[in-house]
């Protein structure tokens, strides 16, 4: 089978669907696509405050809704600020992917580079593999890409966005995707 392991499914969680009508839709395309298994990622930013008991309730209605052609599980896009580091560092099982070892980690569009190592090294230490979400998206890895490099020597993975191959983000995106 597919998974897809970052996904904003849920209904009017984040920017992801706005209600159940295309949250079921973009579920429904996704089995069109041949996808078994989805890690629902709902934001955990300034912006948005990622709910793990909502998302989990949210996450099981999902998956009643969709019986067994679609198999849902419950992750974050943890943005890399200092509180969400120190979050995940002590209770990491709320903000991992399908309560793995593995969680799903979003850079500023800017960043100082020692201190994100720091924070990754963090993780890594307790037993953590971070997932750098859409590196090709963020204009410190196009115009360092050693950078990127460097995280994954600590045993970081990457994760990059399908559309980023057909240049929905723009054509840094796309080539720097495609060096990956």
């Amino acid at each position: 089978g597919r998974v897809d392991t970052h996904l904003h499914l849920l209904p009017s969680l984040d920017d992801g669907p706005a209600d159940w009508e295309a949250s079921l839709a973009m579920a429904e395309a996704a089995i069109a696509d041949g996808t078994t298994h989805v890690i629902v990622t709902p934001h955990a930013n300034y912006q948005f405050t990622f709910d793990p008991v909502h998302s989990a309730e949210l996450c099981a209605l999902l998956q009643e809704k969709l019986n067994s052609r679609l198999q849902i599980m419950l992750g974050c896009e943890l943005h890399l600020t200092y509180e969400n580091v120190q979050a995940v560092l002590a209770a990491p099982q709320t903000y991992a992917l399908n309560a793995s070892r593995y969680v799903l980690v979003e850079f500023p569009e800017f960043f100082e580079r020692r201190s994100m190592g720091t924070a990754l090294q963090q993780m890594r230490a307790c037993g953590l593999v971070p997932v750098l979400a859409h590196p090709e998206r963020n204009p410190v890895f196009q115009q360092h890409p050693e950078a990127l490099d460097e995280y994954l020597r600590l045993g970081c993975l990457s994760q990059v966005t399908a559309s980023s191959f057909r240049g929905r983000f723009g054509k840094r995106a796309q080539q720097f995707s495609q060096e990956l």
